[in-house]
């Protein structure tokens, strides 16, 4: 794929290896999907969204089209579609180049690596890049470390495992008016399904995540209440439970009945067959 008109290619450094960077230039037009679901009308939403506006911020963009059904593939993936375009010269790495994303393998740490290899293709060994494999969660870490180090990237010309990667711009820690928004390009009679597809989607992606939250641990064991023994009616020994001894209901239950409580027994002894008390006889008095 040729670039885009008005993007070119130059040579930076990065950490003193050559690296080739996409030039891009005042006034580039690029496209942004936002899953805006909150605004209640399409007049609500139909408004420039500023970036930036409150600070620093890194962005993706996708690039510009006349196209319908393209236009619906950015809707479907991201949300409503607006047109920005840049106020200031880019140069952003060309992460679609094997050279490039092999000096930046050589200066990240580990997980980063590992990265690179699983999603943008990239093998120590090879000389040219493999299939673009995105994940959004492994991809946000390695934008998360291209912004510790200050550095945008852009994808013009790379392959999926099923076809072409469609290109893709990221711009790192841009800060309020670099690049501005030109006008909302979702129409009105599209604009009702794809709020309520975004907001369907991460609805379910929220409920996705309460299912797979792991159960809270239990609070230390001085807070539980005391624990009994379950009850088993074939149990014996100290902890049986109440019910009467015997199958035929002699011999009293194991707990005091209430009658009994705080009150005192009389001791009684037990009259074994072994030792019975034997009469005494009777002898004659001398009178």
């Amino acid at each position: 794929m040729s670039l885009p008109e008005g993007i070119t290619e130059v040579i930076g450094k990065l950490r003193g290896v050559d690296v080739k960077l996409y030039n891009i230039p005042i006034g580039f037009v690029m496209f942004k999907g936002l899953p805006n679901y909150l605004a209640t009308t399409y007049e609500a939403q139909n408004q420039q969204i500023e970036l930036a506006s409150s600070g620093i911020g890194s962005y993706f963009f996708a690039l510009p089209s006349d196209d319908p059904t393209y236009i619906e593939s950015l809707e479907d993936m991201y949300g409503v579609v607006y047109e920005y375009q840049t106020t200031r010269q880019f140069q952003l790495l060309a992460i679609d180049d094997y050279a490039t994303v092999h000096a930046l393998y050589n200066i990240s740490p580990e997980h980063v690596k590992q990265i690179l290899i699983k999603n943008y293709g990239y093998l120590p060994n090879a000389t040219q890049l493999g299939s673009r494999a995105s994940d959004p969660n492994t991809d946000a870490v390695l934008v998360n470390y291209l912004k510790t180090i200050n550095l945008g990237y852009a994808i013009f010309n790379m392959n999926t495992a099923t076809g072409s990667f469609h290109p893709e711009l990221f711009f790192c820690n841009i800060t309020p008016g670099q690049i501005s928004c030109n006008r909302m390009i979702t129409t009105e009679g599209r604009y009702r399904t794809v709020v309520e597809a975004i907001r369907m989607r991460e609805m379910g992606e929220q409920l996705s995540k309460r299912r797979k939250k792991p159960a809270p641990e239990s609070p230390p064991q001085s807070l539980h209440p005391p624990q009994f023994p379950q009850f088993n009616p074939f149990a014996g020994g100290e902890f049986s439970s109440p019910v009467s001894k015997g199958a035929g209901g002699g011999g009293g239950f194991s707990y005091d009945s209430p009658s009994n409580r705080g009150g005192k027994r009389k001791k009684t002894k037990k009259i074994t067959n072994s030792k019975k008390r034997k009469p005494k006889k009777r002898t004659s008095r001398k009178k």
